[in-house]
């Protein structure tokens, strides 16, 4: 059965017990930044999808939480059905000083927040058209009005337009008074530590194009206040994208962008093998794993396969998340029974990502063996992981080579050419070597399942998914 990604548990007294990517060390620079005495600021954390940037914001969270620090989580992606980003987030805030444990909830500071909730209320209506073709729009015959009362038309409009600016104008430097009001008063009350409230806005880049722009414009114009620290955590690129679908590619969406974010931090990083660990432990592998038999052989082949040819390719930390995405599909997808062999399934994938030319061609059946030894030795001199070796997954991988591009009497010939390096006693045997690894697969390809085709059709139908 395909499940979701396990949410990984945060716990409250030791948010970061299970940070599988050593980053708490990070978390604690981060936090003597926002500790710098600097009264109003945002920081955006800048990570890809997939890379751990909404846990290790939680897990900071908590930490700074635990540290007695006031925090709000705003998961923007989640809010987007707001017709206005200004009310969700407001509605965040409401929430906020009503709960007991941020012990925000004294009555002096919430008389003050009282205050600031009323003097928002003209910001939270929507805006009139600016267009009087669109306002009017089959209302107005502009072929039989007269040019004079167009004239006029135009400039009550105009008229009335100036006052809303001056009126709305007003209303932001009343509401951002009441603001750094009530700040002052949540973080004078605050006996542990005088910190400013921290918001942490995630998902933005996820949201939709118009509501992730007014969010960023919202948080310059209204909330940049003393006693507020926002922390955006963003995949930068993407953000970028969607401002220029709202202003077009030719806008500089960077130059954009450093108008609102005061520090830029782009988490670093994992090693690989922390990454994996990571990876399998967010996508719940650890239980599909379990209802196999094999478990304890297929488990760590398919770890040490994973680990050392994403090296060997040298896979950006998102390519190695999105064939974990690819894998776990089909592993879910794939009855409980049936033999999967991880190394084969990893490499046929890893080599349609680095090498689609090769993998294309190895799928139809047009690399020859000499073709294939030409393959094996270019991949093999990638290879600097010595477990990988040591254990016959490469020798596995191999085999498997070949005798895609052998006959059957080839495979015969090879098979007999096995056996007479193995002794007459130990050709039955369970044992583990390169010879007795080969010689189990040539036979599996001859007598039991065409492994090719059903690894090919693995990683085919999971490229149908968007992962």
């Amino acid at each position: 059965m395909y499940k979701k990604h396990k949410e990984i548990e945060i716990p409250k007294d030791d948010p970061f017990q299970n940070d599988k990517l050593a980053r708490e060390g990070v978390a604690d620079n981060l936090t003597k930044i926002i500790q710098s005495g600097e009264p109003s600021m945002v920081l955006s954390i800048n990570a890809g999808w997939g890379f751990g940037k909404t846990t290790f914001i939680k897990m900071w969270m908590q930490k700074l939480k635990n540290e007695n620090h006031h925090c709000i989580y705003y998961n923007a992606w989640e809010n987007d059905f707001s017709e206005n980003p200004f009310i969700s987030f407001m509605g965040e805030l409401e929430g906020f000083i009503h709960d007991p444990t941020n012990k925000a909830d004294k009555i002096s500071i919430k008389s003050l927040w009282a205050k600031t909730k009323k003097g928002s209320g003209s910001l939270m209506r929507k805006a009139i058209p600016l267009s009087i073709k669109f306002a009017t729009q089959g209302l107005i015959d502009t072929e039989k009005i007269n040019p004079d009362d167009i004239a006029n038309l135009l400039s009550n409009f105009a008229d009335n337009k100036i006052k809303e600016y001056q009126e709305e104008k007003k209303s932001i430097g009343s509401f951002k008074k009441s603001l750094s009001q009530f700040l002052d008063k949540l973080i004078a009350e605050n006996e542990e530590t005088k910190e400013p409230l921290v918001i942490f806005v995630d998902e933005l880049d996820r949201c939709r194009p118009s509501y992730a722009v007014e969010l960023l414009e919202n948080i310059k114009h209204l909330f940049s206040v003393p006693g507020i620290v926002f922390v955006l955590g963003i995949d930068r690129e993407q953000l970028a994208h969607t401002v220029g679908s709202i202003y077009g590619t030719n806008m500089d969406s960077d130059g954009y962008l450093r108008r609102f974010i005061d520090l830029e931090f782009n988490l670093p990083d994992p090693a690989p093998d922390a990454f994996f660990d990571f990876l399998w432990s967010e996508f719940n592998l650890d239980e599909w794993f379990k209802e196999r038999q094999n478990q304890n052989k297929e488990a760590p082949e398919f770890k040490s396969t994973f680990c050392a040819l994403s090296k060997a390719f040298n896979f950006s930390l998102r390519t190695q998340a999105q064939c974990f995405s690819r894998l776990r599909i089909i592993l879910y997808s794939s009855y409980y029974g049936i033999t999967i062999y991880p190394s084969l399934l990893i490499f046929l994938l890893f080599l349609k990502n680095n090498q689609p030319n090769e993998y294309q061609e190895f799928c139809e059946n047009k690399l020859d063996l000499k073709n294939i030894e030409s393959l094996i030795i270019k991949v093999e001199q990638l290879i600097t992981d010595e477990e990988f070796f040591e254990n016959y997954y490469w020798e596995k991988i191999k085999t498997f080579l070949k005798c895609s591009a052998m006959t059957t009497d080839e495979i015969d010939k090879e098979i007999e050419n096995l056996k007479k390096q193995i002794p007459q006693q130990e050709q039955h045997m369970n044992f583990w070597n390169p010879v007795s690894v080969s010689m189990r697969l040539f036979n599996d390809n001859k007598y039991s399942e065409n492994i090719k085709g059903k690894l090919i059709n693995n990683i085919e139908l999971s490229e149908k998914f968007k992962v």
